[in-house]
């Protein structure tokens, strides 16, 4: 008997039977190579989600355009004439189904915001865009040609194997721009009225069931409206959805409006989990009958299970939280919820795919990477290793080492696990990342190692333990820049701010615009500090992912942000620096030195040679973040 019955009720969609209420949502468009062959990573990471349990699993954001020029680098153009694309397609639908869950691709269309300066880019009404993009409007001809690529598209995703096509019409793309009154400004029968804003996807959802028949599954994926506060948007929508819901079989709704409000569209972890659920409620408050899915950073089986217990949704779509875990649906069945994995909100699953066009994942090392990695961890039993430290590198490589059958010693100076991620507990927005420290410091301790704190480790320490292996996972210390005047005013580091908030006074200079910098004058700006942030580059948080950056500056309001400012000089009330060749004066009650990290390489050089092999890890490799510090525990424990 699983402890979430309701999560676990298997349901039917169409005429197929969905053996659980967690689907796979769409994740990455960069899996197929230009000539349509898919890439060993893909199959292996998709299946490993069918493997994991998940009802169904979808590939996304995958474009219908295939006879126009890939110069966006957004996603994949099907060639249909290409015979080479069906064998890709069909052992991609193979890999998944044969694990036991359904399958389906997301089919979309850019339209005005395909997002590529001097493309030839359509959309339903004639614009010019800030970056002087030209939008060409629609001609009926193009409309019709669009709609059969859909069409086209979906009937040879089934031939292919695949059960399902998702049809993506929310976050602004296609069916979203005729829909919405402020994208689409024709004057013909599909502009207007709302009864003719909807007829392109009416239209589109005829003629693909019209090629896929009866049986195959039609997923349709758009955006939420909250009635409360946009009830005439709503009403338009709740009329588009009951005009639609006998021509599909399941609605998949997410939120965001357009292809600018990707911080609702994807939350942040400044979010809180299940933000769209008010918008599901809605609908079946509202008599929708069509078995509703539900997006949104849902990341926890207790809520899972509580959306489809309360009838808010027929069925949970998780994203991120199946890339940090695949096993979650398996996990959470048989009552192991304490072991699954938590996504962290960072972002770098996102951030990746738009960079390198690969997943990668900050706490799950093996994202990605599956085909390359076995399935189960290759033993070896009887090795000892000595592990310093016991931040999160040094307890991802306890976890993996251990579970290779090593004989595992975790030495810590500190007197908890934890290291850098127990420094801003007292920061709300950073429940995420506490969640993963909890995971962490469980799964290291029920494996049951012998952990040593409050121990200073010295180098006739490690030889006496005679490892065949020591991972040195010591961290890293703030660089402290040698400013005039730094005794003359109070002057604390990141760590010490985050441990202290209370020592921290009214008037705060950050000094230094990275992530660190930046969510740390982000904290005290929402504490009700006056916060001044100083950074010496063009821009703040130069290094983070889009979404964060932007979540970040947008709860900085209030805050003074300096660019291409640098520090000189701190008096005892104030700090100096100069910009755009002039000097300046902030007053300050305390500045927070945020600089950047130095390793901690003297451990390593003193225990270099102390056991058979000695391999650094985290901050003693490069200076990094979460994912850094994990990946490099993993493989460190892999390569032993």
């Amino acid at each position: 008997m699983t402890q979430y019955p309701h999560l676990f009720s298997p349901f039917m969609v169409g005429k197929h039977l969905f053996k659980n209420r967690i689907l796979a949502a769409p994740i990455g468009a960069w899996v197929f190579s230009p000539d349509n062959y898919i890439f060993d990573y893909a199959i292996d990471m998709f299946a490993e989600k069918a493997l994991g349990g998940a009802a169904s699993v979808t590939a996304g954001h995958t474009e219908i355009n295939y006879h126009e020029p890939d110069e966006d680098g957004f996603g994949l153009y099907f060639d249909l004439r290409g015979r080479n694309g069906s064998a890709a397609l069909s052992e991609f639908s193979r890999a998944v189904t044969s694990r036991g869950a359904h399958v389906s691709i997301e089919l979309n269309y850019g339209g005005l915001y395909a997002g590529a300066k001097n493309r030839l880019c359509y959309g339903p009404s004639a614009y010019v865009e800030k970056d002087d993009t030209v939008i060409h409007e629609m001609t009926e001809e193009k409309i019709a040609q669009t709609i059969r690529q859909y069409a086209d598209c979906a009937a040879r995703m089934q031939r292919c194997g695949f059960d399902m096509v998702t049809i993506h019409a929310a976050h602004g793309w296609l069916p979203e721009q005729f829909l919405s009154e402020k994208t689409n400004h024709r004057t013909d029968r599909f502009g207007g009225s709302l009864e003719n804003r909807m007829r392109f996807s009416l239209m589109l959802l005829d003629e693909v069931r019209a090629a896929v028949g009866p049986d195959f599954m039609i997923e349709y994926r758009m955006g939420g409206v909250d009635p409360a506060l946009h009830p005439a948007e709503f009403e338009e929508l709740l009329a588009f959805v009951h005009a639609i819901e006998d021509k599909i079989d399941l609605l998949h709704l997410s939120t965001g409006l357009d292809a600018n409000s990707k911080e609702r569209t994807i939350p942040t972890y400044f979010w809180p989990r299940a933000i769209n659920l008010p918008y599901a409620k809605a609908l079946k408050d509202h008599g929708v009958k069509v078995p509703i899915a539900i997006v949104g950073a849902i990341s926890d089986p207790e809520t899972a299970g509580r959306v489809i217990a309360e009838g808010i949704a027929d069925s949970v779509a998780m994203g991120r939280s199946l890339i940090a875990d695949p096993q979650f649906p398996r996990k959470a069945r048989c009552g192991q919820a304490e072991d699954i994995t938590p996504c962290i909100g960072c972002m770098n699953c996102l951030s990746n795919m738009h960079k390198t066009h690969t997943v990668v994942c900050s706490v799950n090392p093996r994202t990605g990477r599956e085909h390359r990695l076995a399935s189960s961890v290759p033993s070896a039993s009887g090795k000892k290793v000595v592990i310093l430290g016991g931040g999160p590198a040094g307890m991802e490589a306890v976890i993996t080492a251990a579970d290779r059958g090593c004989k595992v010693v975790l030495i810590e100076k500190n007197p908890e696990l934890g290291g850098l991620l127990n420094v801003s507990e007292e920061d709300p927005t950073k429940y995420l990342l506490h969640g993963f420290r909890d995971y962490l410091v469980h799964q290291t301790m029920k494996r049951g190692i012998e952990v040593r704190l409050n121990t200073e480790a010295d180098r006739s320490m490690i030889e006496s333990e005679q490892a065949d292996a020591l991972i040195v996972a010591v961290g890293a210390t703030p660089v402290i820049p040698d400013l005039p005047g730094k005794d003359d005013i109070h002057v604390i580091t990141a760590e010490e701010a985050y441990r202290n908030p209370d020592a921290v006074g009214q008037r705060v200079v950050v000094v230094g615009g990275n992530m660190v910098g930046c969510e740390l004058a982000l904290f005290f700006n929402q504490a009700g500090r006056e916060v001044t942030l100083v950074e010496m580059s063009d821009r703040i948080h130069a290094d983070a992912n889009d979404p964060v950056g932007e979540a970040i500056d947008a709860r900085l309001q209030g805050a003074t942000v300096l660019n291409e400012a640098k520090c000189t000089d701190l008096t005892p009330q104030n700090v100096c620096y100069i910009q755009d060749g002039e000097e300046h004066t902030v007053t300050a009650d305390t500045v927070v030195i945020a600089v950047g990290m130095q390793p901690k390489l003297d451990v390593f050089f003193e225990m270099q040679d102390a056991a058979e092999q000695v391999i650094p890890v985290g901050y003693c490799v490069r200076v990094s973040n979460v994912r850094g510090a994990v990946h490099t525990g993993y493989y460190a424990a892999l390569d032993i």
